[in-house]
């Protein structure tokens, strides 16, 4: 949280800025971490690490082969990531004792071959950050597996499927409508306002794609089919969505209470201008956090998991 001197500082160079004495922001608190490049770094390190492992297993099932100069090189840069994590770690400013430790074990476990976990701070918005996360793999899951039943009955069904896109052309027929059917449910999964407007679009790419199976002169039994995936995907993003929005409102509150609270502790009692005006107006009042988070998220259903009908 900013402090007043932090605030003035801020303010200070807006108005420099504004004057024409400085072109950019400054890093304005150098012997602070800076959260978003540590995480980059991070990141990269796990790269570099999985990358030198790869290296030394295929050295080790063959004794005899040289070293590559590109291994040299990269284990180079792998011991010199690792000493400037571990001392930023160390010594920057502004992260929690907690933090600090579950970075040092990060970074140690990455350097004897284990994988970046998913939250690396504890703050509110990193949290946020692996929700997020976590509900667009959901979103594509859903997506791709209903576009794998899909065309697999399709074509059993006899009804020609042409990729044309994937090879540089343009998508067109029953592809496009399955493409615009699939935005819109990605769009009624992730979008923060009303979602009729996507609704509408997809019912529409339905409509579209329905109207294409009976030029190909699909049975009915194939179009029926065909409805019940759609369907399915519609109602599963559209479920997803919902619960999507609720908890973006639980982690704003959550983040409001802690405004809230360092106002409070400042002897500022208003937290209006601190949050983001898109979101609804009840995410400004204050209220407790909610000490268990979001509502862990169970896998989307998978499509319906009938055959296809038979052509």
């Amino acid at each position: 949280m900013l402090t007043p001197a932090d605030r003035q500082l801020v303010a200070d160079q807006i108005a420099r800025i504004d004057a024409g004495t400085s072109e950019h922001w400054l890093h304005l608190w150098p012997e602070h971490i800076d959260r978003p490049d540590l995480i980059a770094r991070l990141h990269t390190y796990a790269t570099l690490t999985e990358t030198t492992g790869r290296y030394a297993d295929y050295l080790a099932q063959n004794p005899g082969h040289p070293v590559p100069a590109m291994m040299v090189l990269l284990l180079d840069d792998t011991r010199r990531q690792h000493h400037e994590l571990s001392q930023l770690i160390v010594h920057g400013r502004g992260l929690l004792d907690i933090e600090r430790v579950l970075l040092a074990t990060t970074v140690e476990h990455l350097s004897l071959g284990g994988a970046l976990p998913e939250l690396l701070l504890v703050d509110e918005q990193s949290k946020a950050a692996v929700d997020r996360a976590r509900h667009h793999d959901r979103v594509e899951t859903l997506c791709q597996a209903v576009d794998t039943q899909l065309t697999g009955d399709l074509a059993r069904a006899g009804v020609p499927i042409d990729r044309g896109g994937e090879r540089g052309r343009e998508l067109t027929g029953i592809d496009r409508s399955l493409l615009d059917a699939q935005n819109a449910a990605r769009d009624l999964a992730h979008t923060r306002r009303d979602p009729d407007h996507a609704h509408r679009r997809f019912d529409r790419a339905a409509h579209v794609m329905d109207q294409h199976l009976a030029q190909h002169n699909a049975a009915e039994p194939v179009r029926a089919h065909i409805d019940v995936l759609l369907t399915h995907l519609r109602d599963t993003a559209a479920d997803l969505g919902h619960g999507r929005r609720a908890r973006m409102n639980r982690w704003q509150d959550r983040l409001a209470a802690a405004v809230y609270h360092r106002d409070q502790h400042a002897g500022r009692h208003t937290i209006g201008a601190a949050i983001d005006p898109l979101l609804p107006d009840s995410t400004t009042q204050h209220r407790e956090p909610d000490i268990t988070g979001p509502d862990p998220q169970e896998p989307p259903p998978s499509p319906p998991n009938t055959p296809g009908p038979e052509p």
